[in-house]
């Protein structure tokens, strides 16, 4: 496995729309969900950034919250999966039911 430069899941908080676009227009970051509007009238985005984008996105006038390095949960949860195959045998998982189509 290569060694991956860490993705990190941030929340992004601008105080309008127009803020917060012009302060990642300029990254192709992936962004998760839509807008969110807050009580205080700021709005944000979930947005996933490497390191660079990270620290060019704070130099701008908008909050940046880090949620998560999202490359280090996608390694736990890689590492949970279970290698081989568990019906290898021929058997078939209990949760199927009857597979005779009714018959």
């Amino acid at each position: 496995m290569t060694e991956r430069e860490a993705i990190m899941r941030v929340h992004v908080i601008a105080a309008d729309i127009n803020t917060l676009r012009s302060s990642l227009s300029e990254f192709r970051a992936l962004v998760a969900g839509g807008v969110q509007p807050s009580r205080d009238g700021r709005v944000g985005i979930d947005a996933y950034l490497n390191p660079n984008q990270l620290e060019r996105v704070r130099g701008r006038s908008v909050e940046v919250q880090v949620i998560e390095d999202a490359t280090a949960t996608a390694a736990a949860r890689q590492a949970e999966v279970d290698e081989g195959n568990p019906y290898e045998d021929g058997s078939l998982p209990d949760w199927l039911g009857d597979l005779s189509g009714g018959k």
